[in-house]
């Protein structure tokens, strides 16, 4: 079965237009990129995406002191599943807030 991910949310018109299509997810850049959020942004999207739909974070290239940093920091960021990697170069982890 196909799943469907947008990408790149930063605002909350992008928000409300991936409510509108309900994707399987919808992902946070956390790597160096104009659609880069922190995770406090990311956070405030999050809790305006609909229920049905998984967020996820994308980091490139990234430690795993800074992934972890980032899930253990108070955001209330919890590491679900690792849903792709690949030779270290990118991780898109599976986000509950």
């Amino acid at each position: 079965m196909t799943k469907i991910k947008i990408c790149g949310l930063k605002r909350t018109e992008d928000i409300s237009y991936v409510n509108e299509l309900l994707p399987d997810f919808a992902g946070f850049v956390f790597a160096k990129s104009s659609r880069q959020v922190d995770a406090k942004k990311a956070a405030e999207l999050k809790k305006l995406l609909a229920p049905t739909i998984q967020a996820v974070g994308v980091f490139v290239n990234e430690a795993a002191e800074r992934i972890a940093a980032l899930l253990n920091k108070g955001t209330n960021y919890l590491l679900g599943e690792i849903s792709f990697i690949s030779d270290s170069i990118a991780v898109v982890l599976q986000l509950a807030l």
